[in-house]
């Protein structure tokens, strides 16, 4: 388990070179500098939309984002300079569920009121399901009281389903979500969590308490090395609890 588990960690946080992603089969990506702005142009797939530039207040306190569109080549960008430093560039690619599967970064030096260089960078991409799917699916209890249970199971399509009972004894609620990861936030995430009452019958629900929850799943290493997965309710029922892994005969 420790070592899928090592694996998993490796493949999230793995970055390679720009040449290396081409040869997976990765778009062709441009940078340039043109007039002391930094362009940037992926030549995309036709029906592929799913491009973007992170635009985070960091980013913006070094660079604006001055153009961003598609053409008939592809998603063109051009940043323009803001102040002197350095900036890190964030090209984000999301699947039509709105899901980070492959980050680009650029890191730019801006001197004099213009880009100077472009000096380095990486490529992200989310691990492969298959490789995940041993470290998550299963069951699992809640660390501390051991009362709140949650089973995790693949989805024969994409991602996993995922189902918290909390009895009546302790919070009475059942949550149930489709997750995914994303490599952007580095964590599994879902926007279409429900929260019901409990006790309920769980294949024949009624309407749910709440609807449309957002949040995350996290793996986290603790100061003893063992490793436990952070859910973090973001909505609505905001929430933070920690699950440990049962392995068999416990």
């Amino acid at each position: 388990m420790k070592k899928i588990l090592i694996i998993l960690f490796t493949l999230a946080l793995c970055a390679s070179a720009f040449a290396a992603a081409e040869t997976a089969g990765e778009p062709d990506i441009v940078g340039n500098i043109e007039d002391g702005s930094y362009t940037l142009l992926v030549h995309t797939k036709p029906g592929d939309d799913g491009w973007c530039v992170d635009g985070t207040e960091e980013l913006e306190a070094m660079l604006s984002i001055a153009e961003a569109m598609y053409t008939d080549e592809g998603f063109f960008v051009r940043l323009a300079p803001v102040s002197d430093g350095t900036a890190t560039v964030r090209l984000v690619h999301q699947d039509e569920d709105f899901v980070c599967d492959r980050v680009y970064t650029f890191d730019l030096l801006i001197k004099d009121g213009a880009v100077r260089e472009s000096i380095g960078g990486s490529y992200t991409a989310s691990p492969a399901e298959e490789e995940q799917d041993p470290c998550l699916s299963g069951e699992w209890a809640e660390k501390d009281s051991q009362i709140t249970r949650m089973t995790v199971a693949k989805n024969a399509d994409k991602g996993w389903n995922v189902e918290i009972v909390s009895p009546v004894t302790h919070e009475a609620y059942i949550f149930k979500a489709d997750i995914r990861y994303d490599c952007g936030r580095d964590a599994f995430v879902y926007s279409d969590g429900e929260q019901f009452n409990a006790p309920v019958e769980t294949d024949a629900l009624g309407d749910p308490v709440y609807g449309g929850e957002r949040g995350i799943f996290r793996f986290v290493q603790g100061e003893d090395g063992a490793l436990s997965l952070v859910w973090i309710n973001e909505f609505f029922v905001e929430r933070t609890v920690t699950f440990v892994r049962e392995e068999a005969g416990n």
